[in-house]
């Protein structure tokens, strides 16, 4: 049975509290993450601004293995205060239809209420994926090298690809 996820009040101070301990910023074209954290690696494509299905289950794998039951989603393409400007909602870790049904239309945050992980989806369907050691070793996706492949495929010829060497060579599965 699908649980819905909860569209929850942005200025919650555990919310702030949870996003400060996992970003440093909210672009996902340059390394965004805390600095103590762990770079796990890159995903491309999502689908859209979602994860796609195996994308999702394996940082929800990882998720569970660091005592998470829940995430959250955060639209972060705002000017000023995205907390009180955009939308954010509470998802149980293992449903992936109800994630799938976000309305989800602007680059966004998915990650841990705890602050032990995130990951930043951008328009251009990459993510950068990070948190604490355990929870990197625990997210096994077997499409770490292919998805870097396919996103240094797609942009090979794009003159404006020069976000693309600085993640890859901070973001290694």
């Amino acid at each position: 049975m699908n649980m819905p996820a909860q569209l929850i009040d942005g200025s919650e101070g555990w919310l702030r509290e949870a996003w400060n301990a996992v970003f440093a910023g909210r672009d996902p074209f340059v390394d965004s993450l805390q600095q103590d954290l762990k770079r796990c690696g890159l995903f491309f494509p999502t689908d859209g601004y979602h994860l796609t299905d195996e994308q999702f289950r394996a940082v929800m794998s990882a998720a569970r293995a660091v005592g998470d039951s829940q995430f959250v989603v955060s639209e972060v393409e705002y000017a000023g205060d995205f907390f009180r400007r955009g939308r954010h909602w509470l998802c149980p870790v293992d449903e992936f239809a109800s994630y799938v049904e976000l309305p989800l239309v602007l680059e966004n945050a998915v990650y841990s209420p705890a602050g032990k992980w995130g990951l930043l989806v951008s328009h251009e369907q990459h993510a950068i994926v990070g948190g604490v050691g355990s929870f990197c070793r625990a997210a096994k996706y077997e499409g770490w090298e292919r998805d870097r492949a396919a996103l240094l495929s797609a942009w090979a010829r794009s003159e404006a690809r020069g976000w693309i060497e600085p993640l890859m060579s901070r973001y290694r599965p």
